[in-house]
């Protein structure tokens, strides 16, 4: 983990929207866990210096001139980076039964296209049956 310039950080608005935002309560709740401790506690995330996790935490330590941490993440493309940013919110937040069934049906059409690409005789029995 490293210091970053903040300056450098890119926002995507496709993997910043692809999460649900989080509720206003939440936002506030996290905001005031932030100014209390005075930082922010774990590491944003990127992936060639755009932010693919850690968006709150992100505006919160703009905001209020607080440092931050990062961890680089390598992915093949923005498929990949779009399915890993998925996968990791429904293993963190306590997210109604909708809306994990919805993050979980964004993901499937990238999962399905990797499968081709790597096991293309899947496809062939698929078709046969």
């Amino acid at each position: 983990m490293k210091p970053t310039d903040k300056k450098s950080i890119t926002i995507n608005p496709a993997f910043k929207n692809l999460i649900p935002p989080l509720a206003q309560d939440e936002f506030e709740q996290l905001e005031k866990n932030i100014l209390a401790e005075k930082k922010i506690r774990d590491p944003l995330v990127l992936w060639n210096d755009t932010l693919i996790d850690g968006h709150n935490r992100y505006e919160l330590a703009t905001k209020h001139g607080i440092d931050f941490k990062t961890e680089s993440m390598d992915f093949q493309n923005e498929e990949a980076a779009k399915v890993w940013i998925i996968n990791n919110q429904l293993g963190r937040r306590n997210l109604l039964p909708y809306v994990r069934t919805e993050l979980a049906s964004l993901a499937a059409p990238c999962l399905r296209r990797r499968v081709r690409k790597i096991c293309p005789q899947v496809v062939e029995i698929k078709n046969r049956v």
